[in-house]
């Protein structure tokens, strides 16, 4: 996904996204899984970040970039 069709949530405007590297991401979600992500971080004694990274991983694996929707 290049930085020219990835388009601005809400209409705001956004600084090109990095190619490389890691970029910070703040995620939303019902409480409920919230207490499972933590759940599952103290057992396994992981960081929440690895869990989601790798939550994140399989479901792009799952469904690859060109099966993905415009929501424009």
């Amino acid at each position: 996904m290049t930085d020219e069709n990835v388009r601005a949530p809400f209409g705001r405007p956004r600084r090109g996204l990095p190619v490389d590297g890691l970029m910070r991401l703040q995620l939303r979600l019902p409480a409920r899984l919230g207490r499972r992500v933590y759940a599952q971080s103290a057992v396994e004694r992981r960081h929440l970040s690895a869990i989601v990274a790798e939550a994140l991983d399989e479901y792009y694996l799952r469904h690859p970039e060109e099966s993905w929707t415009s929501m424009t």
